[in-house]
């Protein structure tokens, strides 16, 4: 669909978890903050495809995971309708366990449209299943609903949770 995806990611396929943030911008050559909300999302999954956290826990045991979410929602500014894709990865620190989140938020005015479509989540738990979860994420009525639109805003974040 976006045949340019592909040349945006240069060499280097592996980083440390703190790094998460930095080596996404360092490795796309996208601007998240002027893409369509369906580029930066293929951005943040192909990234998740290609690149691994050396020191994060196992995907097989959750240390590696996406998280698609969207719904309308007021916040104390005023109603909105928000559409996001998170990284979450699983630092093991000596005994202990972090879990970081990279995110994409894109907030958008609300429609009818957009609150028919209501709030949800779907997790992506493992590489193999990023095809379908990729299907899912394109192919959703939230996407749909956002799709030609402009948003309000984009944030993107890194934070512990």
């Amino acid at each position: 669909m976006w045949s340019n995806l592909k040349s945006i990611f240069r060499n280097s396929s592996t980083f440390r978890v703190g790094e998460t943030k930095r080596k996404f911008f360092e490795t796309t050559n996208a601007d998240i903050q002027n893409l369509p909300t369906a580029e930066a999302f293929e951005v943040l999954m192909n990234f998740y495809q290609s690149r691994r956290a050396i020191d994060a826990v196992p995907m097989d045991e959750d240390g590696d995971m996406l998280l698609f979410e969207w719904g309308t929602y007021d916040w104390g500014n005023g109603e909105h309708f928000s559409i996001n894709l998170t990284r979450q990865l699983t630092l093991l620190k000596n005994e202990d366990t972090e879990i970081w989140q990279l995110s994409l938020t894109y907030s958008y005015p609300p429609t009818d449209k957009l609150r028919s479509v209501g709030s949800g989540d779907k997790w992506c738990e493992r590489l193999d299943q990023l095809g379908s979860f990729r299907s899912y994420v394109l192919g959703s009525s939230a996407m749909d609903g956002c799709s030609g639109q402009s948003s309000n805003s984009v944030e993107v974040l890194w934070e512990q949770v």
